[in-house]
């Protein structure tokens, strides 16, 4: 009988990223561009379709887009040449999510067989496939999923081109390592890590030309990025590092000491809360940590999420212990980054790297049974075990992911009233003002601008008359922070103070929309 290590991927792999994609279609939500993110890459594709160049075509300016690398405007820009306007092109912008999402699921099984079982790398493929963030990215146009997909490719050629018995190199699949390391960074900047990890390695094995002409490969593919951002502006997340709060800039900067700070409050948060739930999602659930605080097991909770910390920590360190090798380098390199970055989003940054996390996990279940058994059916047992407990827990907030998918139930997006009448009241020329600018621009036409981020009223009408903004988006957009939306912060300072200066012309009570025309001449401030 054929051992199930040996088994065909094509018996299996089929029919879970033809169930994946159902999954992933049914997920959907009937909106796009609402987001800081998928605004920035979807304005930006836009601008390429139109001809535009790479830059942010909803402000009057039309800045160079440099808040992240291209990679995800570059795929989304024939989208937008065959149907230029949401809603007409929401499925097919997120259907390349979800082509990204499958191609993720489908490297992750290439990449796990070659570490572990056949058997054991199906039910973790089968993690990854249904895990709620690899879900909730298949419909969200982001860059992670196209980054996971890129990062892992390169991790897994990366492995062939150097597992020459004979120690020598195959240098065409590391060429080929070489590109989708490039392709990964152009999708998202933490990249880099893997420019420092797998050149990196090759130096430390003292295989110098192999490093070389990956780094000079790097800089080659990636060099109309790099001289754009070089000549044409930084980008965005080189002036937000020392920000303290991103989505509070008034709250100030920090400097060297702030760092330290925040390093701390990263590794509390990534040890707790980030990596265990990522894990075992259910372990995030409201629904569950409300029972554990009613019933005073909040401590046992805690304890439960620092084991399966632990039990990560423990699988990379038995896996160093046999020698340093990319994935291990790759991930220190990557929490080393994450761990000076701001903390917040942090879920979005395991997405990637889930497989990574799971085979951890795994690998320190298996060092740990090592040690306390010798009997190998206690061992297979313990270790089924626990991965069917991984698969109920992600089940359950699996369930949730779908169950907030929107195009299926019939809903649609929520400012869809309000922009429409802004597309037929609003003249071509008018500017428009809103926390979620982006998706003004890509539902109405129209120029749009955020807010002024500041509590001083006088500054924020100041900002509104210098820019010439002829209406005022207010909607309600929650902070991590304080739990206080955008509007009661930064917008309704000013409409309180000045609100001669103000006429609300539209409301949508259900959705607590309402566009107020700006009032003109300009008056005196006080």
């Amino acid at each position: 009988m054929r051992d199930v290590h040996e088994f065909r991927p094509v018996y299996f792999l089929y029919p879970l990223l033809i169930t994946a994609a159902g999954l992933y279609f049914i997920s959907f939500t009937y909106t796009v561009g609402h987001g800081i993110d998928d605004g920035i890459h979807l304005v930006a594709a836009k601008a390429l379709a139109m001809g535009k160049g790479l830059v942010m075509i909803s402000d009057p300016a039309a800045p160079p887009a440099m808040q992240f690398p291209p990679a995800q405007s570059l795929f989304l820009t024939p989208i937008f040449m065959l149907w230029p306007d949401p809603p007409d092109n929401i499925i097919p912008l997120k259907s390349v999510s979800a082509l990204f999402a499958l191609a993720f699921v489908a490297v992750s099984w290439f990449w796990l067989r070659r570490h572990v079982p056949g058997n054991v790398a199906i039910l973790m493929t089968c993690l990854v496939a249904f895990h709620p963030e690899t879900i909730r990215f298949s419909g969200a146009v982001m860059a992670e999923m196209g980054y996971g997909a890129a990062s892992l490719a390169a991790l897994l050629l990366f492995d062939k081109a150097v597992e020459d018995q004979d120690n020598r190199i195959n240098m065409k699949v590391l060429v080929w390592a070489c590109v989708m390391m490039t392709v990964a960074y152009l999708f998202r900047s933490v990249g880099i890590g893997l420019l420092i990890a797998l050149p990196g390695l090759l130096a430390i094995k003292r295989r110098w030309g192999a490093s070389a002409t990956m780094i000079i490969g790097f800089f080659i593919l990636a060099s109309p990025w790099l001289l754009q951002s070089a000549f044409l502006g930084t980008p965005e997340y080189r002036t937000q590092f020392w920000v303290l709060d991103l989505e509070d800039p008034t709250r100030g900067t920090i400097g060297l000491l702030g760092l330290f700070d925040r390093i701390e409050l990263n590794s509390m948060t990534y040890v707790t809360e980030t990596i265990p739930v990522h894990l075992f999602p259910i372990l995030g659930s409201q629904r569950i940590i409300q029972f554990s605080e009613n019933l005073g097991l909040w401590p046992v909770l805690l304890i439960g999420r620092l084991i399966l910390t632990l039990l990560v920590m423990v699988g990379a360190l038995h896996r160093l212990r046999s020698g340093v090798r990319a994935p291990e380098l790759y991930m220190i390199v990557y929490f080393g980054l994450l761990m000076i970055w701001h903390t917040r989003v942090q879920w979005k940054y395991m997405a990637p790297i889930t497989p990574i996390l799971i085979l951890y996990a795994y690998t320190g279940i298996v060092s740990l049974l090592d040690r306390l058994s010798e009997r190998s059916s206690i061992k297979k047992t313990i270790i089924f075990a626990c991965l069917g407990l991984l698969c109920i827990s992600e089940g359950f907030r699996a369930a949730d992911a779908v169950r907030g998918g929107q195009i299926m139930q019939g809903r649609y997006d929520p400012y869809a009233s309000a922009y429409a009448w802004l597309k037929q009241e609003s003249s071509e020329d008018s500017l428009l003002m809103g926390f979620d600018h982006l998706g003004l621009y890509l539902y109405t036409g129209r120029k749009s601008l955020a807010p002024a981020m500041t509590r001083d009223p006088q500054d924020s009408l100041e900002y509104i008359d210098r820019t010439g903004a002829d209406y005022f988006i207010v909607q309600p957009r929650k902070t991590r922070n304080e739990g206080v939306s955008f509007d009661v912060k930064f917008q309704d300072p000013v409409l309180e103070k000045y609100p001669e200066r103000f006429s609300l012309v539209f409301k949508d009570t259900e959705n607590e929309i309402k566009v107020y025309r700006v009032n003109r001449p300009r008056l005196n401030y006080n």
